[in-house]
C-alpha cells in the first residue's frame, strides 16, 4: 500500500469517525429536545384535564364533569377508576389501555410504548387522588408517528451527509497527497535511473518545490549526488594519471628488455634504466597503498 493511500484513508477514517461522533451528539440532541417537548405538552394537558374533573360524593368520577373535556387535537385521553374499569375515552374507539404498566405505577410516569401496528405513543399516567382518597388514573397520550419519522429522516440526512463529506474528503486528500509526496516520488525514479544509467550529473528540478520537509530533503539528496559526481570524478581523474605513470615505467622496462633481446648481450646502461623505473615503481605502489 503506497503512502498516498494510507494517508488518504487515515484522514478519511478520521474524519468519517469524528463525523459519526458529530451526528450522533445532534441526532440525540435533537431527540431529547422532542421528547422533552412532547411530555411537556402532555403535562399541560394532563393538569388542564384534572382541574375540570369532579368526583361526587362516592369518590367516583363525577360523569357531568366529562362532557366538558375537550382534549388538543392529536392528543390522546383515557380515565381509569380504581377498578381499573375505563370510564373516560377519547377517541372512543379506543379500548385498550394506552399505557398498562402506567396504570398501577401509583405516580406520575411517562413512557414510550407501541400500539396497534406501527403506531408509538408517548403517554402521561396520573393518579388522580381526592382528600377522600384516590379516584383513578388519567392516561394522556400523543401518537409518535412524526417524531419517528423526523428521527429517521435526520438519521438519512447524517449518513449521507456523512458519506458524502468522506468521499470528498478523501478525494481532496488523495490530490493534496499526491502533489506533496510527487517530489518524493520524482526523488525515487531519479535515484533508479541514476542507478540504473550511472549518470550522476542527474539532479531533481527545485524550482517547483516549496520551502518544506520535502523541500529540504530534495535539495540534500541533490547535494549528495554532486558530492558523489565529484569524488566519481576525481577518482575517474586519479585513476588515469595512475594508470599513466604505471604504464611509463613498463613501457621504459619492456623497451629496455626487448633491446637486450634484439643484440643478444647484457647492456650496463639498459639494466640501470630497468632499475631505476623498477625503484620508480615501487615509490609509486608504496604512495597508492598510503593512500588506501
Amino acid at each position: 500500500m503506497s503512502l498516498r493511500l494510507r494517508f488518504s484513508l487515515l484522514y478519511t477514517s478520521l474524519l468519517g469517525g469524528v463525523l459519526l461522533l458529530f451526528g450522533g451528539l445532534v441526532y440525540g440532541l435533537v431527540s431529547f429536545i422532542l421528547l422533552n417537548q412532547i411530555d411537556y405538552t402532555l403535562k399541560q394537558e394532563a393538569q388542564s384535564i384534572i382541574a375540570i374533573l369532579k368526583a361526587n360524593s362516592s369518590n367516583q368520577l363525577d360523569m357531568t364533569s366529562v362532557a366538558t373535556v375537550e382534549p388538543t387535537q392529536n392528543i390522546m385521553i383515557q380515565f381509569w377508576n380504581t377498578d381499573q374499569q375505563l370510564v373516560l375515552a377519547q377517541p372512543s374507539f379506543w379500548q385498550k389501555a394506552l399505557d398498562s404498566d402506567g396504570l398501577n405505577s401509583g405516580v406520575p410516569v411517562f413512557n414510550s410504548v407501541g400500539s396497534m401496528g406501527d403506531v408509538f405513543l408517548r403517554v402521561l399516567s396520573v393518579p388522580v387522588v381526592t382528600a377522600r382518597g384516590p379516584v383513578g388514573v388519567l392516561q394522556v397520550g400523543i401518537n409518535m408517528g412524526l417524531v419517528v419519522a423526523v428521527q429517521r429522516s435526520l438519521a438519512v440526512v447524517l449518513t449521507l451527509l456523512t458519506l458524502a463529506a468522506m468521499v470528498i474528503t478523501g478525494v481532496v486528500i488523495w490530490l493534496v497527497t499526491g502533489r506533496a509526496l510527487a517530489p518524493i516520488s520524482t526523488l525515487t525514479r531519479v535515484a533508479t535511473e541514476i542507478t540504473r544509467a550511472d549518470d550522476l550529473s542527474r539532479r531533481i528540478p527545485t524550482s517547483s518545490i516549496s520551502n518544506d520537509e520535502v523541500g529540504r530533503l530534495v535539495v540534500a539528496f541533490n547535494d549528495t549526488l554532486e558530492r558523489l559526481e565529484t569524488l566519481f570524478t576525481t577518482q575517474s581523474r586519479f585513476m588515469a594519471d595512475v594508470s599513466h605513470e604505471l604504464r611509463t615505467p613498463l613501457t621504459v622496462i619492456k623497451g629496455n628488455l626487448s633491446l637486450m633481446r634484439m643484440m643478444k648481450e647484457v647492456d650496463e646502461e639498459s639494466l640501470t634504466s630497468i632499475n631505476e623505473e623498477v625503484d620508480r615503481l615501487t615509490r609509486l605502489v608504496g604512495d597508492l597503498l598510503m593512500l588506501a
